[in-house]
């Protein structure tokens, strides 16, 4: 089977990325060829959907420091973005396959492409409470996590994308949570930066390097050739709607709209 390769390593405003990201889900109908998509964010945290922002993350932090705010629109927790990590995502049509299987596949082409490098990593099995680990969406990679991933999934068509700590930078990951109080803030950033590790704390690889794993790891799970393709015009179209009527807004970014835009 042949699929879409979209390689929009950079886009330097994490709102129009996660435009795209939705645009290209909503654009997919059942029989389209699946879709593979590799993208990198400017500094940045995006917030789950179920998330209220002031909740989450130190919004004085952030506007001191030059970082976005974007809510993307599948569930899960806050995650800082910078040049340092990865995004990728696959659609795909939906099957029998529950979100449960689909995970689990995923995992499995995660791990099996992390072996092209030299890296050893498995699903999640730990919790703590600074920093959520989940065996059905996280990798880890010895006792630490270096990937998370959301999903979604609706008549036709199967959403999952994953952020990959490559080479990002941890301490500012830690600092933008927000915390419950001040005296407990350096603790609770120290757990948080001992429970996560970059790849290249591992091997010696550059971006280019994972993401040509990832795209080896993923045909030969899936049983996919990718091939490089570009956004359809309708794709585009989509995704500057979705951008001006929703990922361009304050009252969505900051999770104070809880019905969906679409």
């Amino acid at each position: 089977m042949e699929g879409r390769l979209l390689l929009l390593e950079t886009l330097g405003n994490t709102r129009m990325s996660l435009a795209y990201d939705e645009a290209i889900y909503r654009s997919f109908q059942y029989g389209d060829k699946p879709i593979l998509r590799f993208y990198r964010h400017d500094r940045s945290v995006i917030i789950g959907y179920f998330q209220v922002a002031e909740e989450e993350v130190d919004l004085d932090y952030m506007r001191k420091n030059g970082i976005m705010l974007a809510r993307r629109y599948t569930g899960g927790g806050a995650v800082y973005h910078d040049l340092g990590d990865l995004n990728f995502s696959v659609v795909r049509s939906s099957d029998d396959m529950d979100i449960t299987s689909m995970f689990r596949m995923m995992n499995e082409a995660v791990v099996k492409s992390l072996k092209i490098i030299g890296l050893d990593a498995r699903p999640g099995e730990l919790n703590d409470v600074s920093i959520p680990v989940n065996k059905k969406t996280d990798i880890m990679a010895g006792e630490k996590k270096i990937m998370g991933a959301a999903g979604a999934m609706r008549k036709g068509a199967k959403l999952w994308h994953a952020a990959m700590l490559v080479h990002t930078n941890l301490d500012m990951l830690s600092a933008v949570l927000k915390v419950p109080d001040e005296k407990f803030r350096d603790k609770i950033a120290k757990s948080t930066r001992e429970r996560v590790a970059n790849i290249t704390d591992f091997v010696d690889v550059s971006i280019d390097d994972v993401r040509d794993a990832l795209i080896k790891g993923f045909s030969e799970t899936l049983h996919i050739d990718f091939v490089e393709d570009t956004i359809s015009e309708s794709e585009e179209r989509m995704a500057h709607d979705l951008f001006n009527r929703k990922y361009s807004t304050e009252e969505w970014n900051m999770g104070l709209v809880r019905k969906e835009v679409v």
